[in-house]
């Protein structure tokens, strides 16, 4: 007869429950270990994913302020030999919620994370703009938002505009009204809607019920899986590279990869 999994008899007659015996135990303190394991890194990613939104205003600054240092191209490289800076799964940071310009099938894919109140990420976007419009044929991009809205109060109904805007096919327009403008406030973001011509109705509700809110939050998941210490952040192939980069130094970057398949 096959032994029952939930009891067996013992010696004495007594059913003997699963748990109470050795191999049970022993069951029960590997999950036990697991669970509390899996326990202590929910809270600690919940702690830190809250601190980055939503904390003290000095410590995020000094931890997670916009990216203004230049990184060389030197460094960059550097970096793509160091496993600590090298993402080598990073398609899976590509989510259906990012916007995606660009060919599937570019030899290069940049990921992009702005906050559209930090002012290096201002600085950045006419570069990045020019840098989009002169590589197109070889290059994606994927936007995506950090915003760090202990230090920059209206990033986060910014990027949810954004996002209100992207669902009526009106991403880099909007996205690019945004910096230029650089009007956050609400009554701001509903005017850029109605002047780019969207469904204002299907807008206002999309901004209002914060329809896109998971979605940004898990961008900000991401930044931290990443390591990312600001914006703007990007990276280029797997490749993790902040600050606000010159023409040339992304001339040298995005050429250095397109070199590699050839």
């Amino acid at each position: 007869m096959a032994e029952n999994f939930t009891s067996q008899t013992d010696i004495s007659g007594v059913v003997k429950k699963w748990y109470k015996k050795g191999w049970g135990v022993a069951i029960l303190t590997v999950a036990g270990l697991v669970l509390i394991v899996g326990l202590s890194f929910a809270g600690f990613f919940a702690y830190y994913a809250w601190q980055l939104r939503f904390g003290d205003a000095e410590s995020v600054s000094k931890q997670f302020a916009g990216n203004k240092k230049m990184m060389s191209t030197a460094q960059f490289l550097s970096n793509a030999q160091n496993t600590s800076d090298f993402i080598g799964d990073y398609a899976k940071y590509i989510r259906p919620s990012n916007q995606v310009v660009g060919d599937e099938n570019a030899p290069v894919t940049i990921l992009v994370f702005y906050d559209f109140q930090c002012p290096y990420s201002r600085e950045a976007f006419p570069i990045f703009q020019e840098v989009m419009r002169k590589y197109e044929p070889v290059v994606r991009v994927v936007f995506k938002y950090l915003p760090l809205v202990s230090i920059h109060q209206d990033s986060l109904v910014a990027a949810e505009a954004a996002s209100c805007a992207q669902e009526q096919g009106k991403f880099l327009v909007y996205h690019n009204l945004l910096f230029t403008k650089q009007d956050l406030q609400t009554e701001a973001l509903l005017a850029n809607a109605k002047e780019l011509g969207l469904n204002t109705d299907m807008f206002n509700l999309c901004l209002a019920t914060e329809k896109y809110n998971q979605e940004i939050n898990l961008d900000t998941k991401d930044a931290m899986e990443i390591g990312l210490q600001g914006t703007p952040s990007y990276l280029v192939n797997g490749v993790k590279i902040g600050g606000v980069l010159t023409a040339q130094q992304w001339d040298e970057i995005i050429l250095s990869f397109l070199n590699k398949t050839k």
